[in-house]
């Protein structure tokens, strides 16, 4: 997918200021992308990293010469990725980028980039050892970082980067660019509450994995306003299938997406997911206190991070939300 058209559209000040030291060779030797929940931040991250390294920058990377090719396969040897959303990223990682980058570049270009997604999920000794590796750059060295979270970063992490706060789209207006691409009302309306970006949506309407999990919790939600036991079945269903955290977390986040909806429409404020009306309809009559109940499903997400059972940790859930 081609990420040049979002970026330029939906982030003029980064473009503009990106574009700038580039054309000028004046590239800060850190950058920390920080945005709310939504905003495509790794999207952006790599982006610019593509853009470094480019062949034929125009202002920023062109996604087809032979060398951003390489970068979106992972086979350009000066340049590393980290995903922090992926799994914790840990000091011995941070030790490999340290060690590959102190040589001489590889690549023609003799320019070396690193991007760490989600930076705020790194160990405390990752986080010093990056830290160490900021304040003594090495020449045509460049980091790109990102979070959602920059208080869970340290201070001085932050005051060694150019930071760049990344806009947030209207909601509706990526929702209807979604519709726009093919992806159907419902689950625009639903994803664009996660992903701002309509091609991001259109990706993730079309994985399996998102659809498994939209109907797990769309079928919980739906089992829970006939019965309890309905939705202990349901979730039971659902649970033999959801093995990994990113997953489970997901399953969490619609849950408690479609439970605010439900408060919502009980507080007779408008319903934000008109699309699934009949079902919210039916969980703000049936939800003696959707604000206890929402407030039970959010706590209970934070436990994901605890290494809890999943099986247990969605039947706990269905326990609590079927209690009267």
């Amino acid at each position: 997918m081609a990420f040049a058209p979002y970026v330029y559209k939906r982030q003029p000040v980064l473009t503009r200021m990106f574009s700038l030291a580039l054309a000028a060779n004046h590239l800060g030797h850190a950058y920390l992308l920080t945005g709310e929940e939504g905003v495509p931040l790794k999207q952006t991250a790599l982006f610019l990293a593509k853009s470094i390294l480019c062949q034929h920058p125009n202002p920023l990377a062109d996604e087809t010469c032979l060398t951003c090719t390489r970068i979106d396969n992972g086979a350009y040897a000066d340049f590393v990725f980290l995903d922090g959303d992926e799994d914790t990223v840990k000091k011995e990682a941070v030790a490999q980028i340290e060690d590959s980058f102190s040589k001489t570049a590889l690549e023609k270009k003799g320019i070396m980039v690193y991007v760490i997604n989600s930076v705020e999920n790194m160990t405390a000794g990752a986080a010093n050892a990056i830290l160490k590796f900021l304040e003594e750059p090495n020449p045509d060295t460049y980091a790109i970082l990102t979070t959602r979270s920059p208080a869970k970063v340290l201070p001085t992490i932050i005051s060694r980067c150019q930071v760049f706060h990344l806009r947030l789209a209207p909601q509706n207006e990526v929702k209807q660019e979604a519709i726009a691409l093919g992806v159907n009302e419902e689950d625009a309306e639903l994803l664009s509450n996660f992903l701002n970006e309509a091609n991001l949506i259109k990706d993730e309407a079309a994985s399996p994995t998102y659809q498994f999990i939209r109907d797990a919790a769309v079928d919980f939600l739906s089992a829970l306003t006939s019965s309890r036991q309905a939705a202990r079945f349901a979730i039971e269903k659902a649970s033999l299938n959801i093995k990994d955290k990113a997953s489970l977390r997901k399953l969490f986040d619609f849950v408690c997406l479609f439970l605010s909806a439900a408060l919502a429409y009980r507080d007779k404020a408008n319903n934000p997911l008109p699309a699934y009306d009949k079902m919210i309809v039916g969980l703000a009559n049936k939800l003696s206190s959707p604000s206890e109940k929402l407030l039970q499903a959010m706590t209970m997400r934070q436990e994901i991070e605890s290494n809890i059972n999943a099986g247990l940790l969605l039947i706990h859930l269905a326990e609590c939300l079927g209690k009267e």
